[in-house]
């Protein structure tokens, strides 16, 4: 079942000309719309709605992974960007993956341009942290 915080996603991503697909697991609907960092991956937005509310996950899995040996630089730049930027946490998972993930409230109106705004928010942001993930990485 598509939900409508997707519905209305679509709707706007249609609308600004944002490249999206909708994909469905289980009870779940996502809007995904990628962009390409430079020297990096294509990233995978992922706006995942669960039920009939307009709270919806935003989740980007896998931005980097890291081996136990780089856990605890990594560590220290993932604490620095969640301190620099206040709209996205960057999460480092038992894996050694790295997500950057944030949510949108149940009651939040205007679902599809909230979305938009997070995405270009999330290529804004993305585009000045990978390239210091990546330093202490390889540091």
């Amino acid at each position: 079942m598509i939900h409508p915080a997707t519905m209305a996603i679509q709707k706007t991503f249609d609308e600004k000309n944002i490249r999206y697909r909708v994909n469905q697991v289980g009870e779940a609907s996502a809007v995904e719309a990628g962009f390409s960092l430079d020297n990096g991956p294509n990233v995978v937005v992922r706006f995942i709605s669960r039920d009939d509310d307009n709270d919806v996950a935003v989740r980007v899995v896998d931005l980097i992974k890291v081996n136990e040996e780089q856990r605890a630089t990594v560590g220290k730049v993932i604490n620095e960007l969640n301190k620099e930027f206040r709209y996205l946490k960057f999460v480092m998972h038992d894996s050694g993956s790295v997500h950057v993930e944030n949510d949108l409230y149940l009651r939040t109106e205007n679902v599809g341009e909230i979305a938009a705004e997070v995405f270009i928010r999330y290529m804004q942001i993305l585009k000045q942290a990978y390239p210091k993930l990546m330093k202490a990485l390889w540091a």
